[in-house]
């Protein structure tokens, strides 16, 4: 019997890093004490798994956490399966949380994106691939960043594409999963 792949994911990841579910979603929390980012709800209509890892000697004990932006880390990353007609597709969120405009966010979500990839390169040694879908999402309570609905993606130099999320309302996974 093969298992999906969010049980891969649990078998795989260590538990403490994985954020806790609760029947109405998730909550992301940015863990900075001088932030004023409210915490953002995450809506969903399936099973996902939400991981925040923090960057330091836990998570990259290999680096220099001495040498500056090495050991940067985005605030989450969201897996979600969602099943098309003939296939499951995995989307991956790359979640940067923001007081202000986002500045800063794109680095974040590049270390974020190059660290799933590696998490699902050293999975897929073990199992047989799946179709993956990236986005960013940088969620702000800034008013120059809006939720839009009509996606207009931008584009990191790393390929990842990326939209602003409002943190008035609840971030709705289905939304961005086009």
């Amino acid at each position: 019997m093969s298992i999906s792949f969010l049980e891969q994911l649990d078998e795989n990841i260590l538990s403490k890093y994985r954020l806790q579910e609760s029947a109405s979603g998730i909550l992301l929390t940015e863990e900075d004490k001088s932030s004023t980012c409210p915490s953002i709800p995450i809506k969903k209509k399936g099973p996902a798994r939400a991981f925040k890892f923090e960057p330091g000697k836990d998570v990259m004990p290999f680096f220099n956490a001495k040498v500056e932006g090495l050991t940067t880390m985005c605030d989450a990353i969201i897996f979600y399966p969602v099943q098309r007609e003939d296939h499951t597709t995995i989307f991956i969120f790359i979640c940067e949380l923001k007081s202000k405009d986002g500045k800063g966010a794109g680095k974040q979500m590049e270390a974020g994106w190059l660290f799933a990839r590696f998490l699902l390169d050293k999975m897929f040694l073990a199992t047989k691939r799946v179709k993956v879908e990236y986005r960013g999402l940088i969620c702000s309570p800034d008013k120059r960043i809006r939720t839009q609905k009509k996606l207009i993606y931008h584009q990191l130099e790393s390929g990842l594409k990326w939209i602003g999320h409002n943190v008035r309302g609840p971030i709705y996974l289905e939304h961005y999963c086009q």
